[in-house]
């Protein structure tokens, strides 16, 4: 027996594409979003200008080249179409910040961090992250089982699992990953089991929740059942 959390390794963290402030936000932490789904809006009206002043300069430095070419004065013609160049350089990612101010989910999920409501005007910098968000269709379970009964479990060995907010409901699992070093806690060392969940997840799941899980091994007398802890302590204890 152990306890367990539900888990997903399929997390996206979606930063902020550019620096800006928020102006809108569609979602909180807890909500199910399907992919293409508007999670946040940053404000544009920055951008709107910048691309104005991209295209009236693109404009501008296009037409300094054209004149210089009827005069016949190449320098001046190259150094004009370079800051052509550069204006539409500019108008590109000008217009490429625009198409990302739209924060949309990458895929079906669940948002598990990202609570921005209270943020609204409030400004962010490149990198920022604004949300985290989970898929819920690929979580599985992860036991944290004790030193003393990792050497029990092999791959493969079924498992059953009860949520401790739904304890009359069971579900099967089976064993698939064994982490291969232990980490430690306050009650002692413990093993990363991770289980599949061959079911699909039912809608009330969510990345997080826990419960405890019981694994199926072989036939053990009742002996065994009841004095095998006694037992391995007595070992160590009078082992001189």
């Amino acid at each position: 027996e152990a306890p367990f959390i539900l888990t997903s390794d399929d997390v996206q963290y979606l930063p902020a594409p550019f620096e800006g402030y928020i102006e809108d936000v569609h979602v909180q932490v807890g909500n199910s979003v399907k992919q293409g789904d508007l999670l946040l809006l940053l404000d544009t009206d920055k951008l709107i200008l910048e691309e104005s002043a991209a295209i009236a300069n693109k404009i501008r430095y296009t037409q300094e080249a054209e004149k210089a070419r009827a005069e016949n004065s190449l320098a001046e013609m190259k150094i004009a179409l370079a800051q052509a160049k550069q204006a539409e350089a500019q108008l590109d990612l000008v217009r490429y910040h625009l198409q990302q101010a739209e924060i949309k989910a990458p895929f079906n999920g669940i948002i598990v961090e990202g609570d921005l409501e209270e943020l609204l005007g409030a400004p962010v910098k490149k990198g920022d992250v604004l949300f985290k968000i989970s898929q819920i269709e690929k979580m599985h379970a992860e036991l944290g089982v004790s030193e003393r009964d990792i050497h029990e479990l092999s791959l493969g060995d079924p498992v059953e699992i009860a949520f401790v907010s739904q304890p009359h409901l069971k579900y099967s699992a089976k064993i698939f990953r064994i982490d291969p070093v232990a980490q430690v806690k306050e009650h002692g060392n413990v093993f990363l089991v991770h289980c599949t969940l061959p079911i699909k997840p039912a809608d009330w799941w969510r990345p997080g929740m826990s419960g405890v899980a019981k694994v199926n091994l072989n036939n053990r007398n009742a002996f065994w059942v009841l004095a095998h802890r006694t037992t391995d302590f007595l070992r160590i204890a009078l082992w001189w």
